[in-house]
């Protein structure tokens, strides 16, 4: 078969597959038995618990007691099969699975959804690469990751028979679904040849195969002849069927240390073919949103769309941001792209490949603090994005920030336009009334009416206003831009809730300064005022501090009841007064909230990405 015979049946969730796989599974095998970390949803589980809620273990947000209990499981002859995140299901258990699965060679099947960069909104703290190589170096662990929606399904079916520890692993996404609807095209541990080729041989897993099959398609309409090889099984390796690929080109190949430099050095080269003008936006808060805002103000300026480019999603890290570069097409006038970290050094990497002609530092914050120590830490390394600016280039700096001075020194450049409420900065708030904000700009003054909540986001139309300049675009054509912004989901996004409610779906993520940032939106709302939250990551050491100080900082609000879930948030909850309540698990809060509210009632519900508040958000609406 030629790769360019090939059909997509359909689009399928590979994470559905195991969902079916696994029902169908129970069906036949009575030692069967699954267990969640508070993932039942993402797992498609429901037909498997109605059926089967005896052989259903719910363990809440507790992956390594999960792994032990399923390595005890297994001494009395069940085959459990525990669920949860991929970046849960190996980076926050290792220890448990080393020592309890791999080493006692515990018939243990690890599955591992929204595994990769699969994840979309649910961000980098989701995000994980380094798992298959966590699990293939492990002892007797077997290592799949099907292609499809069919395979993931036969392969959940087929571990099952394939006695020891097994990770298997697939997305989150709705994704083509090509193999064999019967999965007898997968045998564990033997690659599949999709398709005959002489001149390359293309060999992925998982989702990158069908990226392997479009590839393959482009090739051969330029008369190249592809050979593509599934290789579903990472570990046990069919080295055989690398060996004996057909390849005759093996001398036309490029050596490189790591996928990731050569991405980013591909895309630094990509970029560099292309004249037009680059903003860069990094910071602790407001990234996104500040992006939203200039994309919105260009995108009106060149009266279309399609002549932007702009990052999308979370595709601000060292794969995101290349992937993202590799996107200019001539016909673009303009890009608009975020950069984000977790580490010093990824900012100024990310900086050199996209050589920004303004570069934008919203705010420093204890985000990501764990890794960097301080906040002047934070603050050193956002201001590495002046690293790449062009001589040319712009800096647009927050003046209320209190490392105004530092990031100042850091740009190196006299081309700098200020922001914020300080009215020594050179875009900053005049004065309000009613809904508009009267803007002083170093071209004028600009009144804007904006659609969004919150003094911080009353900032972030400020940095969007003076990149907007940096970039010419005239004032009447800023407001317009700042104007058409709605929330962007997760963002302080109002919804309506249960029994007539009002509510603030914050979800997105959380850092303490975004934290107080929204408690002050909830505290201006009319009537009964109820905040659900979850934990904040990344908080290193002072983790307990931070989640304890924002108790003392809700009781200085008028918030009538408080609902948290998470280990850290008790914390929380411990230093607030009045209304306050704990929860072990998302069901009993839920059912807290919903007794609690009604018409006259304002709900904020935020934590950081790990604790899928968002669930929450689904049930209270």
């Amino acid at each position: 078969m030629n790769v360019k015979d090939i059909v997509m049946l359909n689009e399928k969730e590979t994470r559905a597959g195991f969902g079916e796989g696994i029902h169908e599974l129970a069906k036949q095998n009575n030692e069967v038995v699954v267990l969640t970390a508070d993932l039942a949803g993402s797992f498609k589980l429901g037909p498997f618990i109605k059926e089967f809620p005896d052989r259903f273990i719910e363990v809440g947000i507790a992956e390594a007691n999960m792994i032990g209990i399923a390595a005890g499981l297994t001494i009395g002859g069940k085959i459990p099969y525990t669920t949860t995140f991929a970046n849960f299901s190996t980076g926050r258990v290792y220890d448990q699975i080393r020592q309890s699965v791999a080493y006692s060679d515990k018939n243990v099947k690890i599955c591992a959804s929204h595994a990769g960069l699969t994840l979309g909104e649910d961000g980098a703290t989701h995000q994980i690469l380094e798992d298959i190589g966590l699990m293939k170096m492990l002892p007797g662990m077997t290592v799949v990751v099907p292609c499809d929606f069919n395979q993931t399904k036969a392969a959940t079916k087929a571990i099952a028979d394939y006695h020891g520890p097994v990770y298997l692993r697939f997305g989150r996404p709705k994704w083509p679904n090509f193999t064999k609807e019967d999965g007898s095209d997968f045998v564990i541990g033997k690659a599949q040849k999709l398709s005959e080729g002489k001149d390359i041989s293309i060999f992925a897993c998982g989702h990158l195969v069908w990226k392997a099959i479009e590839a393959g398609k482009l090739l051969e309409a330029e008369g190249i002849s592809v050979e593509v090889i599934n290789l579903h099984t990472i570990k046990p390796l069919d080295v055989a069927a690398i060996v004996a690929s057909k390849q005759e080109a093996l001398k036309n190949k490029i050596l490189v240390k790591t996928g990731r430099e050569a991405l980013g050095k591909i895309a630094q080269y990509w970029k560099a073919q292309s004249k037009i003008p680059l903003v860069a936006i990094t910071g602790s808060n407001g990234k996104t949103t500040t992006k939203e805002m200039v994309a919105s103000v260009v995108s009106i300026h060149l009266k279309s769309k399609k002549k932007l480019l702009m990052s999308q999603g979370n595709y601000n890290n060292d794969i995101g941001l290349p992937l993202s570069l590799l996107n200019l097409e001539k016909t673009q006038k303009c890009a608009v792209v975020e950069m984000g970290m977790n580490h010093k050094g990824e900012i100024s990497y990310l900086s050199k490949i996209a050589r920004p002609d303004v570069a934008v530092i919203t705010n420093i914050a204890e985000a990501h603090i764990e890794f960097f120590g301080s906040k002047k830490g934070i603050a050193k390394a956002k201001s590495e994005i002046f690293e790449g600016l062009k001589k040319s280039g712009i800096a647009i700096i927050n003046r209320d920030d209190e490392f105004y001075t530092l990031m100042k020194n850091a740009a190196q450049t006299e081309k700098i336009i200020s922001f914020g409420l300080d009215k020594k900065a050179d875009v900053y708030l005049y004065k309000t009334s009613k809904d508009i904000s009267h803007i002083r700009t170093p071209k004028g003054m600009i009144d804007i009416n904006l659609k969004l909540q919150g003094d911080h986001n009353l900032k972030n139309a400020l940095a969007a206003i003076a990149t907007s300049i940096a970039l010419k675009i005239p004032l009447k054509t800023i407001k317009k831009g700042i104007e058409a912004i709605k929330p962007v989901p997760g963002r302080l996004e109002v919804k309506k809730g249960s029994n007539g409610a009002i509510l603030i779906d914050d979800t997105y993520n959380a850092n303490p300064e975004s934290m107080r940032a929204a408690i002050d939106v909830l505290a201006n709302q009319a009537g009964k005022k109820i905040l659900v939250i979850g934990d904040m990551g990344e908080l290193g050491k002072k983790a307990m501090q931070y989640h304890a100080s924002l108790g003392t900082y809700i009781n200085k609000k008028k918030i009538s009841d408080v609902a948290g879930i998470g280990p850290l948030t008790k914390y929380t909850i411990g230093k607030c007064k009045g209304n306050a309540k704990w929860f072990g698990n998302k069901k009993e809060l839920i059912r807290y909230v919903k007794a609690k509210i009604g018409k006259d009632s304002s709900v904020l519900v935020k934590g950081s990405r790990f604790m899928k508040m968002e669930e929450v958000v689904e049930e209270l609406t």
